[in-house]
């Protein structure tokens, strides 16, 4: 690992667990676990390419990435439903069925082709498609409405799916993705310093910084 992609990867890290922390605090449930998860990973990921080499680094990282699909497809459907303003029931109730979808299409995908690095890559591909249409259908409805964290999700979502389709087309762009995914964190940290803890309004706030009338105690909870 060069200095340069060693200081890209730690930039990343630390925006991942300062991130999570600033959602653990505030009580945004989403996206803890989807933080967390990632930097848990990426300290794993860090810990094989020192022990076991860059081919191992290189297989675990596409690994702990689709498995970031589920946690990334229930922070997706909060968003939306911040977005809409939909009660928390029905956020719930969408955020977990989605995170059954994208669980049950991971286990019918691979177990139905082989676990390589050319399938593990087709599949992120695939799914980052399925989430930008998701994410960019929201928006396009609600455009106003929109949060950081919205636009922090497409830009992942959609980077990775060019890079991805780009990396399929035997093009070697492995160096560009921690620039989009470090501006997704960004956004995302943004987004959880904006929002406000639920016990501390009288006018609810939904997690992500958007603002609703009610008695629900915010998205996730």
């Amino acid at each position: 690992m060069t200095p340069v992609a060693f200081a890209l990867w730690f930039f990343e890290f630390c925006l991942e667990a300062v991130g999570a922390r600033i959602a653990y605090r505030k009580r945004l449930w989403p996206l803890f676990l989807y933080l967390a998860f990632r930097a848990g990973a990426d300290l794993i990921d860090f810990l094989i390419l020192l022990h076991f080499g860059p081919n191992a680094f290189y297989t675990a990282d596409l690994i702990q990435r689709t498995i970031q699909y589920p946690l990334l497809t229930v922070l997706l459907f909060h968003v939306c439903g911040a977005i809409f303003r939909a009660d928390r029931p029905t956020i719930k109730f969408y955020a977990l069925y989605g995170a059954f979808v994208a669980s049950l299409a991971i286990m019918v995908y691979h177990g139905a082709v082989q676990i390589t690095c050319k399938n593990l890559q087709a599949f992120e591909f695939k799914a980052n498609v399925a989430l930008a249409i998701v994410m960019i259908s929201a928006m396009i409805g609600k455009r106003r409405d929109a949060d950081l964290a919205a636009y922090g999700i497409i830009l992942q979502v959609c980077s990775e799916w060019m890079l991805t389709g780009i990396l399929i087309a035997k093009h070697d762009v492995a160096g560009f993705y921690p620039y989009p995914a470090i501006g997704a964190l960004l956004l995302w940290n943004l987004a959880a310093m904006r929002a406000k803890k639920p016990n501390e309004l009288s006018e609810i706030a939904l997690p992500l910084g958007v603002k609703i009338e009610g008695t629900a105690k915010g998205v996730g909870e």
